[in-house]
């Protein structure tokens, strides 16, 4: 396929808490909600060929949370960002979109038994020969939500200082979902 472009611009405001978001590095929770605004403009929203090209302002509202924790006995680093998309111009009005990237470690049984964790939430191609998306914006008719999750209980002995035994089982699951809007 002749390659297509879209010429695309655009100026954000991102609202952040303070103090300056620092992840605890011992112990200790954080917790950093914000919000991120932004206006797009783009010559060619659904990435159309020559001549079928369509134009449109797209403002972006973003609001996200990051999450992390840390304590004697679990860690937790999550981030979930619920991107929404507002089109002037183009059919459907609206597109939401969900992301998520989390991972845990929790130790249930003093230096025996753990549990590890994690959850991925994205948008990605759903063919190498179509029409690549340049970001979440952009109504392409090329895009799937994955779902993806990792669980795994196990077992921890230490030997001594000479050896670490690990029994441990794992279930994952990756789950993909045709994004139904102008998509």
């Amino acid at each position: 396929p002749p390659f297509l472009y879209s010429l695309t611009s655009g100026s954000w405001a991102q609202v952040v808490p303070q103090p300056e978001r620092q992840a605890p590095k011992t112990q200790g929770w954080s917790i950093f909600p914000g919000i991120q605004v932004g206006e797009i403009f783009t010559d060619n929203i659904g990435l159309a060929p020559a001549g079928k090209e369509k134009s449109d302002f797209v403002t972006e509202i973003s609001p996200y949370i990051q999450i992390n924790g840390r304590s004697p006995r679990e860690k937790l680093d999550l981030n979930y960002r619920m991107q929404t998309f507002f089109y002037s111009q183009t059919k459907g009005g609206e597109n939401i979109y969900h992301l998520l990237n989390a991972n845990s470690n929790t130790e249930l049984v003093k230096n025996l038994l753990y549990f590890d964790g994690a959850g991925y939430l994205s948008q990605q191609l759903i063919s190498p020969t179509g029409q690549v998306f340049l970001g979440n914006f952009t109504q392409t008719g090329n895009r799937t939500d994955v779902r993806t999750y990792v669980l795994s209980p196990y077992l921890q002995h230490a030997f001594g200082t000479t050896a670490t035994g690990q029994l441990r089982y794992s279930r994952s699951a990756t789950s993909y979902t045709k994004v139904s809007q102008a998509d």
